[in-house]
């Protein structure tokens, strides 16, 4: 077994670690400023740029990853200079390379960042600082006549880290030490026999993640475990399926017991391999996802870690503590480098998990994490040249066949760009004051033929046009009921309308030839019944008796929305079985549509009919998560912000609905959309009837269904015989198939 001895910046001086105070710090410090004030003197260094070296070796660097920093990307090299100021793409409907290009650039350019400089950079960089700081000094010691202005050194990496993550990252040298070109044994050879060194089992890497869960899986306590074994094949970046063993340990875990001492876990993970995210799916297979895991964890519990919490948004809490790697040739000593955790995760655990921090402590001990650092850290700035900010004013759409060639250096007007044609809205029922239609959750689109555009100014899309590029290819899109664009000076835009995506209001207008208002709203992703009352008629030109009596008709009592969901489950959640419950009433506050205040809200719930799915050809047959289904009938009988997928996802149903991704598991959605046919943000929620007591404008009330829609219909058909199973409690509540 390797000492557990901590490695400090001379090379082969070894310490043992240990225990370690816990001073005070402020809350959240940002990467770098985390850089700075942990990791070493900064006196002659920009505390915005500096780059933490935990050890350097004749053949070898280990330094220190901060979260929110790619290791390396290949388009750094000539993408982001200044002679890309103009990318050409078609705007044909066959090109894909547009949207990508401009997603890119868009949000780069929304959050306002410069250009993004890779870890493999930064390290170069810091190296370069240093050495050239030394060799100042040693010239005016006289003992050298150095001028500072060494080469820089090329490294190259021999793993890599994950954006969010944190910690120990291994390089090595891939110039000789003259400065000439490079040989086999400083580039190939260091550094492919370290790639090979840390794929051997005497190699390890050691992991410290915080996850969301109290250790309990299926009734059993896997804090008491120990190390265990977790062996299940998973997909690589290219979609290959291999096989992956991690080692966990469950240090110290703790229960929700309110708001701020939320359920959490602390968990030393060594993978034995290094697949694509192995730790992040293995413990998302534990349902105890990292916290931070868009990609694999849980949308709701990322948010409010994030909005409530001070959890950076682009933060993983995953960090590589301690890298030991065997000894090679070129480094006979080995590499054992250790990266004191990171600050944003000890304020997390000081904050919301103080318990779980203290009954940590000997379990990191043993493992040589150290909590603090040594010190005597080299610390060196990186560089950020001006010429490689990136050009983000404008895009040429060109070089296609049905395009001219020509470009002018112009933007063309917005009354002259391409418009689109949309479907009209189906009308359910309609009768002199209001009219009922069917809201689909995506749309049709058509781009004019032959319409295209040169030059398309970049400030427009970000300011008022942000989705603009993304409807420029003929495809599927989210319907939204109402866009508050068209209110106001917008609304007598016509080159700004006839661009946008176009809500149910206006489709409405143009389909019935009237003004309408609505008269409540539904989700952009869901679908069904929609009640608009007409804003002209007998009343006068507003319609605002029309709106406001049939607004009240529908917050009574006696009115009802009946909703069908496709919800995440077996209809079994926490010992309780809904299925056999029948109807039943769920009250429970829920947070409004800014995240803030807590409003009660009540709804009516029947579990219909569950079913478990057969397992993919690339699905573990051993775990159903993923393939549990539930139908769902609910009645909200108060018309909050996301009421149905609140309850629905809450603690106490558990029941996320499909395609939720605000409330519900994220890598479950994606599973659905790659391997079940769900259509993309579609959220399996469908207003199949809504009944109104009469009033002056509706007569004898209104009671109107939506037929199910094609997707759910051809998603309910691949379920066996859940169809058949649910049919007859959906026809018994009015639910038109």
């Amino acid at each position: 077994m390797l000492t557990t001895a901590i490695a400090t910046l001379t090379v082969g001086s070894l310490r043992t670690p240990s225990p370690r105070r816990f001073p005070s710090r402020s809350l959240r410090p940002s990467p770098m400023e985390a850089s700075s004030s942990r990791y070493g003197d900064t006196a002659n260094a920009a505390s915005d740029r500096t780059v933490t070296i935990l050890q350097r070796g004749p053949r070898h660097v280990v330094a220190y990853k901060p979260p929110a920093v790619l290791s390396h990307h290949s388009g750094w090299a000539g993408s982001r200079s200044n002679k890309v100021s103009l990318l050409d793409y078609c705007v044909c409907a066959s090109s894909s390379a547009l949207t990508r290009i401009s997603k890119t650039y868009m949000k780069a350019a929304k959050r306002g960042e410069l250009p993004e400089v890779p870890m493999l950079q930064r390290v170069r960089d810091a190296l370069h600082d240093i050495d050239s700081r030394g060799v100042a000094t040693e010239g005016a010691d006289g003992k050298d006549g150095g001028d500072g202005d060494a080469q820089k050194r090329r490294v190259n990496l021999v793993h890599r880290l994950d954006r969010g993550a944190s910690g120990c990252l291994l390089l090595t040298y891939a110039d000789d030490e003259d400065g000439g070109r490079p040989s086999s044994s400083t580039m190939m050879g260091d550094t492919a026999q370290l790639i090979e060194a840390m794929s051997s089992d005497e190699s390890i890497k050691t992991y410290v993640a915080l996850v969301r869960g109290e250790g309990m899986l299926r009734g059993e306590n896997l804090v008491e475990r120990g190390w265990f074994e977790v062996s299940r094949p998973i997909k690589d970046d290219v979609g290959e399926t291999k096989d992956a063993t991690t080692l966990f340990n469950f240090v110290a875990g703790q229960a929700e017991a309110g708001p701020d001492r939320p359920r959490m876990s602390l968990v030393l993970a060594k993978p034995k391999e290094g697949r694509f995210h192995q730790i992040r799916k293995h413990l998302a297979g534990l349902s105890h996802p990292i916290l931070g895991d868009n990609a694999h964890g849980h949308s709701k519990t990322n948010r409010e870690w994030k909005e409530t919490r001070n959890l950076p948004g682009e933060r993983i809490a995953l960090h590589l503590a301690r890298l030991r790697v065997r000894p090679t040739v070129g480094i006979p000593g080995g590499v054992d480098a250790s990266a004191p955790v990171a600050d944003d995760m000890l304020e997390m655990l000081r904050a919301h998990a103080p318990d779980v921090l203290e009954a940590s402590l000997t379990a990191l001990e043993e493992e040589g994490v150290p909590i603090e650092p040594d010190g005597g850290y080299e610390v060196g700035t990186y560089d950020l040249p001006e010429s490689e900010c990136p050009r983000l004013c404008v895009v040429s759409l060109a070089h296609c066949s049905d395009c001219p060639s020509a470009l002018n250096d112009s933007v063309v007007p917005r009354a002259e760009l391409p418009a689109f044609e949309y479907e009209p809205a189906t009308v359910l029922h309609r009768s002199e004051h209001y009219v009922v239609v069917d809201k689909p959750p995506v749309g049709e689109t058509s781009l004019h033929a032959g319409a295209w555009t040169r030059l398309l100014s970049f400030d427009t899309i970000f300011l008022t046009h942000r989705d603009f590029l993304h409807n420029l290819l003929p495809g599927k899109l989210q319907v939204l009921c109402h866009n508050s664009k068209w209110s106001g000076d917008a609304r007598s835009d016509s080159a700004k309308r006839r661009h946008d995506i176009r809500p149910m209001l206006q489709r409405v207008r143009d389909t019935t030839g009237r003004t309408v208002n609505l008269i409540h709203r539904l989700d952009r992703g869901a679908s069904g019944c929609l009640l608009l009352s007409f804003a002209e008629g007998a009343d006068g030109p507003d319609g605002c008796r029309v709106t406001r009596t049939l607004i009240e008709s529908m917050q009574s009592p006696e009115a009802t929305k009946t909703y069908v969901a496709l919800v995440d489950g077996d209809g079994k959640w926490n010992g309780i079985d809904y299925l056999s419950k029948g109807w039943f009433t769920f009250s429970n506050p829920v947070k409004d549509e800014w995240g803030k205040a807590r409003e009660e809200a009540v709804t009516e719930l029947l579990f219909v009919a569950s079913t478990v799915l057969p397992p993919a050809d690339d699905e573990d047959p051993d775990n159903p998560e993923g393939r549990r289904v539930s139908v769902v009938l609910a009645r909200p009988r108060t018309g909050r912000w996301h009421q149905i997928r609140q309850h629905l996802a809450s603690g106490t149903v558990g029941h996320a609905i499909l395609g939720d991704s605000s409330h519900g598991r994220s890598r479950t959605n994606r599973s659905w959309k790659k391997r079940r046919g769900m259509m993309k943000e579609r959220t399996c929620l469908h207003l199949s009837r809504v009944t109104c007591p009469g009033t002056e404008y509706s007569g004898g009330g209104i009671d109107v269904s939506s037929p199910l829609p094609d997707d759910m219909r051809r998603m309910l058909g691949g379920m066996g015989g859940l169809l058949d199973e649910a049919r007859p409690a959906l026809e018994r509540e009015g639910v038109v198939i």
